[in-house]
């Protein structure tokens, strides 16, 4: 993913960045991952797909909101 670096619209980002925020969620809790470690997959996912290092961090630190659910210590 990281070497084809594929162009997608805000909308389509956006989408997939929700859905990786739900498998690394997912995956946190059935692996025991702190909060920590489970933003920093949420950043490099993020990332992987063309967002930029600061724009992942804030959509992991803030994409709880974004689905209507009060913010966990991410």
């Amino acid at each position: 993913m990281q070497q084809t670096r594929p162009k997608l619209d805000s909308f389509n980002k956006c989408s997939v960045s929700l859905y990786i925020a739900g498998a690394c969620e997912a995956m946190g809790s059935t692996e025991n991952l702190s909060d920590e470690e489970v933003e920093q997959i949420m950043v490099d996912s993020v990332g992987a797909v063309g967002t930029k290092s600061e724009q992942a961090k804030k959509f992991a630190a803030e994409f709880s909101s974004y689905l209507g659910i009060p913010s966990t210590s991410i």
